[in-house]
């Protein structure tokens, strides 16, 4: 998670704080890509694991 950059703009005349500016940092986490893609596969591996029992079951109900 990125944190942002704060400035506080202040008043020449009272310095009191008048505005607050945040913009992001441009630091953040990196994630290998290499992970991500094994993420993904793993994902349409479960996927399918999941449609192949869906359709096992749904063989025996209709055996039933």
């Amino acid at each position: 998670m990125t944190k942002p950059d704060r400035e506080v703009a202040t008043s020449q005349r009272t310095r009191a704080p008048r505005v607050i500016f945040e913009e992001n940092s441009g630091l953040t986490s990196v994630i290998p890509v290499d992970l991500i893609e094994e993420t993904a596969k793993l994902a349409q591996r479960r996927l399918k694991a999941r449609i192949a029992q869906g359709k096992r079951r749904s063989r025996v109900k209709r055996r039933l």
